[in-house]
């Protein structure tokens, strides 16, 4: 670029040495200023073209990143997803256990997983590769993805620190009592052993025992608040996946772990669920629907955003939604005459005689 100005500049000085005779001192003084002054601009164009190029590298390299950290995003839902499985398997032969609603065989058929539960530790590890990164290169990160920042911080600094403290008080309450059992029962040496020397004296124990009966109990307890903090991890994930699939402008088709959350909202439009709710005693909004990411939310006035920014909604069928990180409490809506939607009633899975009418409030 500078080269080109010189180019012009020479060119105009032997143009006007041939056409003109020698100029004045003062004269001369205003062609330096002005070869200055396009100096100064070429340096200037190109000082600019070097700094848009830069900041277009970094821009690929920050949309690189953050498609690392969609992976590991997408990691850990599955991973998560995993976990509350495995959970609901345990948690499903506990309630058979303590209600009595199995016979004794059904547990000595499935001794080796019932015996399992409340000896078994589960290690949930979160994927931060792209996360670190992300760190590693915050200088050249612009401000226009604060939003996500601020979300990935949630996820992988409260969230993690939570999730992290009830794995560790659950972890400890299962050593505690593998250490006693160690400390008063010569079985433990062969715990994993199938022999038929142990078998009777085991089940048992694992049966029949009082101690064991409440180190289960205060498994349910421990693994329920550490499942809980589980489900909060994976809501948080979907929603940083859905921001940064918005913020990249991601077209893509979803993965399958997203798909399993009914967020394509292929049997509704989804517009027609927009606005406030309330309950039929009183008009003061309670909740309202709205599209954030492109996908919908059950949300509330002065939303805390440390511990929410709302629910994200499933799509079940038509007319029928629910949240996503649980199945306990589907919302099937009404519409009048004119096919407006005027609210919803939402049933209690675990208590059928349990469901509360909602209507949509005026605009």
């Amino acid at each position: 670029m500078i080269k080109f100005f010189r180019h012009i500049r020479k060119s105009l000085l032997m143009e006007n040495k041939k056409s003109k005779p020698a100029l004045p001192a003062g004269r001369y003084l205003k062609y330096a200023i002005g070869e200055i002054i396009l100096v100064v601009i070429g340096i200037l164009i190109a000082l600019q073209i070097n700094i848009w190029n830069q900041e277009k590298n970094n821009e690929e390299k920050v949309i690189k990143i953050l498609q690392q950290v969609q992976k590991d995003l997408l990691n850990d839902l599955q991973e998560g997803q995993y976990f509350s499985d495995w959970w609901q398997r345990d948690d499903k032969m506990l309630t058979q256990f303590f209600k009595s609603t199995k016979p004794e065989q059904y547990f000595k058929d499935n001794f080796s997983e019932f015996s399992r539960i409340g000896l078994a530790t589960y290690r949930f590890t979160q994927n931060k590769q792209g996360y670190n990164r992300l760190n590693e290169q915050i200088d050249i990160v612009s401000s226009k993805y604060n939003d996500v920042l601020d979300k990935l911080s949630r996820l992988y600094n409260e969230r993690s620190s939570f999730l992290l403290s009830n794995q560790i008080a659950f972890n400890n309450l299962v050593q505690e009592y593998r250490i006693y059992l160690h400390d008063n029962f010569d079985w433990m040496e062969n715990y994993r052993s199938n022999s038929a020397e142990w078998s009777d004296v085991k089940f048992n124990y694992f049966y029949t025992s009082k101690k064991h009966r409440r180190q289960l109990g205060k498994h349910r307890a421990f693994f329920d608040r550490y499942d809980s903090q589980v489900s909060a991890f994976k809501d948080q994930s979907l929603l940083c996946y859905l921001v940064i699939r918005d913020i990249i402008n991601d077209t893509s088709e979803f993965p399958e772990i997203i798909k399993s959350y009914g967020l394509e909202y292929s049997q509704n439009n989804i517009e027609d669920f927009l606005g406030n709710y309330g309950s039929e005693s009183d008009s003061i909004v309670r909740n309202f629907m709205e599209i954030k990411y492109n996908v919908l939310f059950w949300s509330k006035p002065n939303q805390r955003e440390l511990f929410s920014e709302g629910l994200i909604l499933r799509e079940y069928g038509k007319d029928s939604l629910g949240f996503v990180m649980s199945n306990v409490f589907p919302m099937k809506f009404v519409r009048d005459s004119t096919n407006k939607v005027t609210g919803f009633i939402g049933y209690n899975i675990n208590d059928s005689d349990k469901s509360i009418k909602v209507i949509k409030l005026d605009e």
